[in-house]
């Protein structure tokens, strides 16, 4: 019979529903539970240390250009059917730099297709 009334009170919801305090189902329990107070206390040290990791990494994601750029125009990619908006970088009548437009539908961004336009070009 205890086993059964245990059972019924499993992870805190008694014959009273939600919000029932595991240790004693008769009362309504209106608080925070330890399992949530450590689950927020977890959350909230590791956003701090993952934060606090990047804080200092804007620089790694920036482009770093290896071969200067004479003129930048603008140009649509043809590998798909989208039609991505690109800004292509001359240098020597050559394409050395290839990046996404930022005032196209793509907003700046392409995918490995149109990144890869330089390469595919002279190979």
């Amino acid at each position: 019979m205890r086993e059964d009334k245990d059972r019924s009170n499993f992870n805190g919801i008694g014959e009273k529903g939600r919000g029932s305090s595991p240790d004693d189902p008769s009362e309504e329990y209106k608080g925070l539970s330890r399992r949530e107070l450590m689950r927020l206390a977890s959350l909230s040290a590791a956003g701090v240390f993952t934060g606090s990791l990047m804080a200092g990494c804007g620089e790694l994601w920036e482009r770093q250009y290896v071969i200067d750029v004479d003129s930048w125009y603008r140009g649509v990619c043809r590998f798909c059917g989208t039609g991505c908006g690109m800004l292509i970088g001359m240098n020597n009548g050559q394409v050395v730099d290839v990046k996404g437009d930022p005032d196209a539908h793509n907003r700046g961004r392409l995918c490995i297709k149109g990144i890869l336009n330089r390469e595919i070009l002279y190979a």
